[in-house]
């Protein structure tokens, strides 16, 4: 039998051969077609990050003032500071292209850019025989990119890294070109737009090192890479004279040799893990934490995995030079998720290399050809349902992005309505605000207004953004900060409003702060002045009566026609409630649970609810007290995030899952259910285990069996070591021993000292936990150290006004040391408060003796039972009270108990 009858050609069919020729004729550009279509569509979207705002103010100025700027000229933090504004190019480009075609035509420039990158990898290395691997690496890397399709200028960073790679590989293996020569314009146009310059540089490095290197391994057979000898003079010559001539094209730009440093300063000190940065800001954090990961995570951890097995198989026979671009890129991006894209583009030579080496021994048998076409098929199929996902916004639901598909400037992202109110209202003062809303305000209200912080953070040093971050969390520093730079207006977005909960919450609760502005994307709170001085100050709003549809309308960025448009194309897509979500979280930190109610139960209402929006009206309803009515609302988004409503979220989101599971537990539990409760609890991993041994430790300790109670906790700690609230409780259990079993072989000190280094942990992991300050300055009091239980106390004070018991403290503190007037204030505070001690008021009554303030030392006295022979034995104790008990007793001695 005949090989062609083996394969079921048979000669006499006129369809003979055209099968498998009509499938990769269309198959093949089809898939292509929609990988392009798909990069286009992921790119139509409105601005979504302020970053925007700054470069498109910094075009104006540059236009404006016809020079780039060296130093900052838009904040009063960073006043004088130098800026190395590599962006100028991208800024002029931006700003032309707004004022000619508005912001509609700036989404179309963003899409063209992005399909442009992914074009030259799908044209420049995908092999023409055998594509399908290639172009589903190529799919891959759209996906693990595609967070990063921004109106911002490492989108031309990607496309000159392609041509780079393109160039590059071209010239490698042709062994010449003078194509290759265009790398030198390149570098200058890189450097005039985008810090990542460098990697033009470092690539054109890495090709030649990789020459030198594969020379050196082709001594021996077994390590001789396929391409052939290396250290060939027509490549490392060219290569060398384009290394040394890069170098000194990167200088061509308006800073010179000083922009070499911002690159540097970013790599090192800026994504660095564990730096301040890195905690602080997403994009700068590392793509390990796969329990809150998202598609783009997920499909760049399965191309670096393609990658390394492609690596680890045939890297005997790669070019070493593939061998350095993997494991520098896989470096970059696990120092931060903002560098997938980078790894992503190159990761399609190293993929495609093996393929192309093994083309001419391949032979396209008919198996080959099936699972060909239906891998095609498979990629087309996956390709069209996520096109229709994105133009009906279900891929942004599915993905809890903040995003969605059309034009213009997204809902709650920038201030419009505050900014506005500003201006309008010229409301005198300095403004402080989220580092998000600083881009905006820089364009909006600049020169009238200059900003505390934006995203450039490479003008701000990292003092001034650490300052930022602690007025978040402290109000006492904010207040500092406040009077140092006179600044009397707080603008703050409803998206960043749990990052500042301490420091809203103190404005909304403070009389020297009003809220005067509130709309869907923000609120403005603004100093109050004394009534004499108040006239034509803006009205303080009542947030608790306010109307919620008004705001939920108020302050949206005006639409646009390419938005419009989109809208009516695509009548049947979703909108998620974010504007709701936000406003409900926002009301919540403020204090205002009926209010944040009001706007969860609207986010509830919409057709399409992602879990997380019952899930905050539930911690509205736990944090009033509503247990009942919480665990509703957390079984509610424990069903919208199962595996039938929500599958992507069970495969990405699995710290969400638990931490629905972890708050039902705990909302059944204060509902009186402990019997539903901790089974859920169960199931909650390591942070519901570990509640569960809290729970124990607490019951125990509540009976009295302390030891036990410890050991629970410590159970407790092993699976959570930041726990708080068990660190807290273990140190009170601690201190409870020590005073219990005074006769063990520990002495009561060494268990002081150990409940102190809990609570320092707490403090440290919790700097607002105000019961863990009490607790550490009450062990220092213990051990004799009162400078530090003053510390303490006093920040007990800070986070926790109300409460008399550290005032009281502060006031026996200063007495030791003899500041009577410091500990008669502190004392009186603790009176105020409501705290009731007759020792307190005898402690009062013996400093204004001392100060020679008899009569209110008397009237102090008058309180005390002074017929409990008790307290004249205390009175004896303080000779400067005696003679003032014989003023009110009328004879010459203390007056004695009566007879029992």
């Amino acid at each position: 039998m005949s090989r062609s009858a083996l394969d079921g050609e048979n000669p006499a069919s006129p369809l003979r051969g055209r099968w498998p020729a009509i499938w990769k004729a269309n198959l093949g550009p089809a898939v292509a077609a929609g990988i392009l279509a798909l990069t286009f569509l992921l790119s139509i979207h409105p601005v979504a990050t302020t970053d925007f705002f700054w470069h498109l103010a910094s075009g104006d100025w540059i236009l404006r003032e016809h020079s780039v700027p060296r130093i900052d000229p838009f904040s009063y933090t960073a006043e004088g500071n130098t800026w190395i504004d590599l962006h100028w190019g991208f800024q002029i480009v931006l700003a032309l292209l707004y004022r000619t075609i508005g912001m509609d035509g700036l989404t179309l420039f963003r899409a063209f850019l992005a399909t442009a990158t992914i074009a030259l990898l799908l044209f420049g290395f995908i092999p023409r025989k055998l594509p399908f691997a290639g172009l589903g690496a190529v799919f891959l890397a759209v996906l693990a990119s595609h967070e990063r399709f921004l109106l911002r200028p490492e989108l031309f960073s990607f496309l000159f890294l392609a041509l780079t790679l393109l160039l590059l590989e071209k010239f490698f293996r042709n062994g010449s070109g003078r194509g290759v020569y265009l790398l030198i314009p390149l570098l200058v146009l890189w450097v005039n737009v985008h810090s990542l310059f460098i990697l033009g540089w470092l690539l054109v490095g890495i090709g030649l090192s990789g020459e030198i290197l594969d020379r050196v391994r082709s001594r021996w057979a077994a390590l001789r890479p396929a391409g052939g000898v290396g250290g060939r003079r027509e490549v490392m010559i060219p290569l060398a004279a384009i290394l040394g001539l890069g170098m000194l094209a990167t200088w061509i730009n308006p800073f010179g040799i000083r922009a070499w440093s911002l690159p540097l300063l970013q790599l090192t000190g800026r994504i660095s893990a564990g730096t301040l940065y890195s905690s602080s800001i997403a994009e700068f954090q590392q793509p390990f934490d796969a329990g809150t990961g998202t598609l783009a995570i997920v499909a760049w951890w399965v191309l670096a995995a393609v990658t390394a097995l492609v690596v680890i198989s045939r890297g005997h026979r790669l070019p070493t030079r593939h061998l350095l671009l993997f494991a520098s890129f896989l470096w970059l991006a696990f120092r931060a998720r903002r560098n997938l894209p980078l790894f992503s583009i190159v990761a399609l030579p190293i993929l495609i290399e093996p393929i192309r080496q093994s083309v001419a021994a391949f032979r396209p048998t008919r198996w080959r050809r099936v699972a060909g076409m239906g891998g095609r098929l498979l990629l087309v199929s996956l390709i069209l349902l996520l096109m229709m996902a994105i133009g009906s916004n279900h891929f942004y639901l599915w993905e809890r992005m903040d995003r969605r598909f059309g034009s213009g400037v997204l809902e709650g992202i920038a201030p419009v309505g505050a900014a506005e109110f500003l201006i309008e209202r010229s409301l005198s003062g300095r403004l402080f605000h989220s580092l998000d809303d600083g881009g905006y305000l820089i364009w909006r209200a600049y020169p009238e207004r200059r900003v505390f912080i934006d995203g450039r953070l490479e003008v701000y040093d990292e003092e001034t953004y650490r300052s930022y971050l602690r007025a978040l969390e402290e109000p006492q520093w904010f207040e500092e900060l406040a009077a140092r730079h006179g600044i009397r207006n707080v603008l703050w977005n409803h998206a960043q409003a749990s990052i500042a909960h301490p420091l809203l919450n103190h404005l909304a609760h403070s009389d020297a702060w009003n809220p005067v502005y509130i709309d869907s994307a923000s609120i403005l709170f603004r100093k109050a002045l004394p009534e004499s001085l108040s006239a034509g100050e803006p009205a303080k709003l009542d947030l608790g009566s306010l109307p919620a549809m008004a705001i939920l309308e108020a302050g949206r960025p005006p639409e646009t026609v390419l938005d419009r448009f989109l809208k009516n194309l695509v009548p049947w897509r979703v909108e998620a409630p974010t504007t709701a979500l936000r406003l409900g979280i926002q009301f919540a930190l403020l204090g205002q649970p009926r209010q944040a109610e009001t706007f969860l139960m609207n986010a509830v209402a919409a057709p399409h609810v992602p879990a997380e929006v019952p899930f905050d009206l539930g911690l509205v309803y736990e944090s009033i007290g509503l247990s009942e009515k919480a665990v509703l609302k957390y079984e509610e988004a424990r069903l919208l995030s199962g595996w039938s409503r929500d599958p992507l979220g069970m495969l990405f989101r699995r710290k969400f899952r638990t931490d629905v599971l972890f708050r039902l537990g705990d909302a059944y539990i204060a509902s009186g259910m402990e019997d539903r409760g901790l089974p859920i609890l169960a199931k909650a991993g390591r942070k519901g285990r570990a509640r569960l041994f809290a729970l124990e430790g607490f019951h125990l300790q509540s009976e009295g069996k302390v030891l036990a109670a410890i050991g629970k906790y410590k159970e407790a700690l092993d699976l959570e070591p930041d726990g708080v609230n068990v660190l807290q409780n273990l140190g009170i259990a601690l201190i409870a021993d020590a005073i219990d079993n005074l006769d063990t072989s520990r002495s009561s000190g060494e268990k002081l000292e150990e409940a102190g280094a809990y609570f320092e942990k707490t403090v440290a992991l919790r700097p607002g936990f105000a019961p863990a300050h009490l607790n550490l300055g009450l062990i220092r009091v213990q051990q004799g150290r009162l400078a530090e239980a003053g510390a303490s106390f006093e920040e007990a004070v800070r986070y926790d006004p109300e409460n008399s018991v550290p005032f009281y403290q502060l006031g026996q503190i200063w007495e030791e040391k003899g500041e009577d007037a410091r500990a008669l204030a502190s004392y009186q505070r603790s009176v105020d408060l409501g705290l009731e001690d007759p020792f307190l008021l005898l402690q009062m009554a013996g400093i204004h003796a001392r100060l020679g303030e008899d009569r209110k030392a008397i009237d102090l006295l008058r309180q005390l039972p002074l017929s409990d022979r008790i307290w004249n034995e205390r009175i004896e104790q303080k000779p400067e009270l005696i003679p003032l008990m014989k003023q009110i007793s009328g004879t010459p001695s203390v007056p004695s108990a009566p007879p029992s």
